[in-house]
């Protein structure tokens, strides 16, 4: 029998606890009673396989972006990661091998990786931007505060000597849109 035959309908989604209904009812139908669903607060990922945890995460950020207008690729993240589950326990394997890519094929998933990037939607503006103090010219983005070993100011741009002591760590303030 094909596993996906197992697999509850996709009715429409309009909430977050609709797909959270949809993956536990997954899980129960290919035998995966252990594992549990849940949210995290990823960026640049859709989805994730705990295995030690047994435990499946979508990303939050990208869930509340794009539903009810994504419900295919949310479905496919979905299945990619209970394909993780289902080679993880039937064969101790980790990652995106062959096993991995039948299990996928046998639950409908497209057998590949999919990040926010490459699905092309417009990404959540960063909370720290990291620029040099003279020009304002940006030079890195950040989600999340990073921590830097030592302050800032002792760090420079590899081949720009001049940028010692220019570089500041600031919070991201959008542009004003122009008046009319």
């Amino acid at each position: 029998m094909n596993p996906s035959d197992e697999l509850p309908p996709v009715h429409s989604w309009q909430a977050p606890d609709d797909i959270r209904e949809y993956t536990l009812a997954c899980l129960a139908a290919l035998g995966l009673h252990a594992w549990d669903f849940g949210w995290d607060r990823a960026i640049k990922r859709l989805g994730c396989c705990h295995i030690t945890a047994r435990r499946i995460t979508l990303s939050a950020h990208f869930v509340r972006a794009h539903l009810p207008d994504h419900t295919d690729i949310i479905r496919d993240t979905v299945l990619h990661e209970i394909a993780h589950a289902i080679v993880w326990e039937r064969h101790r394997k980790l990652g995106h091998g062959a096993e991995w890519k039948h299990y996928c094929r046998l639950l409908g998933a497209t057998p590949r990786a999919t990040t926010s990037r490459s699905l092309d939607f417009s990404q959540r503006p960063p909370t720290y931007i990291l620029r040099l103090r003279t020009t304002g010219e940006t030079i890195r983005t950040y989600h999340r505060k990073p921590r830097f070993r030592g302050p800032v100011k002792r760090f420079y741009l590899p081949g720009r000597p001049d940028t010692l002591g220019q570089l500041e760590l600031v919070r991201y303030t959008p542009p004003e849109p122009p008046a009319r």
